[in-house]
């Protein structure tokens, strides 16, 4: 219970890599690779309940793991994926302390951050999804991106779908 697995790349050629048994139990894995024969997340009937945070997880080929609920099980999956901004001007020059702001497809602010020296945001784990119990999938995507900083027009991307990790490059144009 609460553990967290980080850096794995797991193979297993007779079963399901995480095989989610029986109980109560919490667990994160991040940045891993899953491989079986069969499933990659299995959840069995005896499973009374639990949260299970994915946080870039995927197959070998980069693709979505498989879940796999067995009739009566319970427990909460929740898939995150990384996002990641850069932000220059119409010159190529990076913008330091440029505001990135998102929000989910409800409308709710899920992070508000400012550019380094580089232009960059810190990577940001944002919520693709939320299945509880097999029987309720709450949909975070698609992400609204807002860029603003002081003497430039505000950049908007409102169809960030983060179904894996996504690297988005916004440019600003000065205001005259």
């Amino acid at each position: 219970n609460n553990n967290s697995f980080v850096d794995m790349n797991i193979i297993n050629t007779g079963s399901y890599a995480f095989y989610i048994s029986t109980g109560n139990s919490n667990f994160t894995v991040s940045d891993s690779i899953l491989n079986s024969s069969s499933l990659e997340v299995y959840v069995g009937s005896s499973s009374t309940g639990g949260e299970w945070n994915f946080t870039n997880v995927t197959r070998a080929n980069g693709s979505a793991i498989n879940v796999s609920w067995q009739a009566g099980a319970n427990g909460t999956i929740n898939m995150h994926w990384y996002l990641d901004v850069n932000v220059n001007d119409t010159l190529n020059s990076t913008l330091q302390d440029a505001n990135v702001t998102g929000w989910n497809v409800n409308g709710v602010e899920r992070f508000s951050k400012l550019t380094n020296s580089s232009g960059n945001i810190a990577k940001t784990a944002l919520l693709e999804y939320t299945n509880v119990n097999n029987t309720n999938v709450t949909y975070y995507s698609f992400y609204t991106i807002n860029v603003t900083k002081t003497g430039y027009n505000t950049y908007i991307n409102s169809s960030v779908n983060l179904t894996t990790n996504l690297q988005i490059n916004s440019e600003l144009t000065g205001i005259n």
